[in-house]
C-alpha cells in the first residue's frame, strides 16, 4: 500500500503502516507523479512486503471465522475471578421447607 497522508491522523497512521512493514509512505509534499511512479515501483517488487500482507490477511480471515469469538468469551468466562470465587464458595444454606 502506498500511503500519501493528508490531514488529521493520517500521518501517524500512515507512520505505523510503514513502520510495520505493510506500507510506503510518500508525504504529500514529496508526491510528484515521478515519486508516485518510483514508490509503486518499489512497493510492487518488494516481496517481504507482499508476504507480511498475505500472512496479515490469513490471520484476518481467521479472526473472522465464526468460531473465534465463541472460543476466546468461554476462555475468558473460564478465567472470570467471579466464577473461581463461585467455585471456591460453600454451598449456600437450604432454606426450610414450610408446610
Amino acid at each position: 500500500m502506498l500511503i500519501i497522508p493528508l490531514f488529521g491522523d493520517q500521518p501517524i497512521n500512515a507512520a505505523q503502516a510503514e513502520r510495520g512493514g505493510f506500507a510506503y509512505r510518500l508525504p504529500l509534499a514529496e508526491a510528484t507523479p515521478d515519486a508516485i511512479r518510483a514508490r509503486l515501483r518499489a512497493l510492487l517488487a518488494d516481496g517481504a512486503l507482499r508476504e507480511r500482507a498475505q500472512a496479515a490477511a490469513a490471520e484476518i480471515r481467521q479472526l473472522k471465522s465464526g468460531a473465534v469469538a465463541p472460543r476466546a468469551l468461554e476462555r475468558l468466562a473460564a478465567r472470570s475471578p467471579q466464577r473461581e470465587r463461585a467455585r471456591r464458595a460453600p454451598p449456600a444454606p437450604q432454606a426450610l421447607e414450610q408446610g
